[in-house]
């Protein structure tokens, strides 16, 4: 008898460490930036473009460089401590270490610049970030955790076929 309750019980661990591993390996890492970011309140004064500066020219959007956090925050345009941060990142002479949130694997090619072009704009992959007041997750090289939870490839996929874009693995996985 002791050998089959020691059995069931393996087998619940088993179990229930499979089932907690599917149900939140997918999930995005919730991590703490530098600054508590409030997009919303930048996004209601200036375009995601003015602070992701790179997004026309590069195939990547690019994280703010400090220089353009001054443009705004050289004077004391708010009484947050946070912005106020910004200008000690400033005043050190250092970038701000932001974490990055979107990643893809290394086999997906993807520019912001080809997806604007198309007309699309930063909401439609990116979801309510601008209303956001602490942008803290991401998706990640794992292909998981698209916008609103979802399956990135199958939210990628869903887009392109409503769109009438290329669907053939080689548009976008190298």
């Amino acid at each position: 008898m002791r050998e089959f309750a020691a059995f069931l019980l393996g087998l619940l661990i088993i179990v229930g460490g499979a089932g907690y591993a599917v149900a939140y390996a997918n999930k995005a890492e919730e991590v703490v930036q530098p600054i508590r970011f409030p997009h919303a309140k930048h996004t209601s004064l200036v375009s995601c473009q003015t602070c992701h500066t790179q997004v026309n020219d590069t195939p990547h959007a690019g994280l703010p460089k400090i220089a353009t956090c001054m443009g705004c925050h050289q004077a004391d345009v708010s009484k947050s401590p946070e912005a106020a941060k910004v200008r000690q990142y400033s005043d050190r002479g250092e970038e701000v270490p932001w974490i990055r949130l979107y990643e893809l694997a290394d086999d997906i090619s993807f520019s912001h610049r080809f997806h604007l072009k198309q007309g699309l704009d930063c909401q439609a992959c990116h979801g309510a970030i601008g209303e956001s007041t602490q942008w803290n997750t991401g998706f990640g090289k794992n292909g998981t955790n698209g916008p609103s939870g979802r399956d990135l490839m199958g939210f990628c996929l869903a887009c392109h076929q409503g769109r009438g874009a290329a669907t053939d693995c080689v548009a976008c996985h190298k």
